[in-house]
């Protein structure tokens, strides 16, 4: 029996608004997902945007160090010791903190007995074997040539490559950063210029117990001098950028008066925080 032409048609129309009824919800789906993720994408962008301001901050952060660590009035000089100085700085601030290398032990230079004293310092396990790794990897007793085991034997080029010397605790560059250096004086360690980790590795200045201060104490140059400028930079928007930058200090006349040896991207800006 033939169906009537007005029930066929209501289900036909019943069917249409079904199917009509389906394709909003799956638009409104859609767009409450674009939605979302465009607000997600916007905050992504607002978020890298922030943090642009901030690390364009950090040279500027570098060069208020060097300005404030070589001021010729001592009473605005920024301290050397890594003291933290926040200076206000285009809607935002940057805190720096200086450090002369020449109070900083050198991985580079420094005889063993003073690195076990700084690796002790920092609760390393067996600090003289570590020292003495670290002086066979930068190859004192064979003039830079590989050992048997393969390992180079080289000047080290940077801090971070500690975590590479057999024996080194993975985060021991990190938590000893402020103790060392690769960039020290050649005239020794200046042990006036050092931090409290440094200072905690120094035997009494006692010439029968000390050899590393039987002669007199260094005079750290104006020129030539190398300091490390550690920078937290905060931009208008609240992004955060840190940085360390090892400088060598140049003539005041020059137009820029210092040359970055090393920029080391994000550091820790305090001992034990996180960058």
């Amino acid at each position: 029996m033939t169906q009537p032409a007005t029930t066929r048609a209501a289900r036909q129309s019943g069917f249409a608004l079904v199917l009509v009824l389906g394709v909003v919800a799956v638009a409104a789906t859609l767009a409450t997902g674009l939605a979302t993720t465009a607000r997600y994408e916007v905050r992504r962008i607002a978020n890298v945007g922030a943090a642009a301001e901030a690390r364009a901050m950090l040279d500027a952060g570098v060069a208020l160090g060097v300005l404030g660590a070589t001021d010729p009035e001592r009473s605005r000089r920024v301290p050397t010791d890594g003291t933290p100085r926040v200076i206000p700085f285009a809607a935002g601030r940057v805190e720096i903190r200086v450090f002369e290398e020449a109070g900083r032990v050198d991985l580079n230079r420094a005889p063993a007995a003073l690195l076990a004293a700084l690796f002790g310092v920092a609760g390393v396990a067996n600090p003289m074997e570590l020292a003495q790794a670290v002086v066979q990897w930068r190859g004192d007793d064979d003039g830079g040539a590989s050992s048997p085991d393969g390992l180079p034997r080289r000047s080290f080029l940077s801090v971070d490559e500690l975590s590479s010397v057999p024996g080194a605790p993975p985060d021991l560059a990190r938590r000893l950063g402020e103790a060392l250096t690769v960039d020290g004086s050649i005239l020794g360690l200046v042990p006036s210029a050092a931090g409290p980790l440094v200072g905690a590795a120094l035997p009494e200045r006692r010439p029968a117990q000390n050899n590393v201060l039987e002669m007199p104490e260094p005079t750290i140059p104006s020129v030539g001098r190398v300091v490390s400028v550690r920078t937290r930079a905060t931009g208008p928007s609240g992004g955060v950028a840190t940085a360390e930058a090892t400088v060598l200090l140049l003539d005041p006349p020059d137009p820029v008066p210092y040359r970055v040896l090393e920029w080391r991207e994000p550091v820790p800006f305090a001992v034990g925080t996180a960058p």
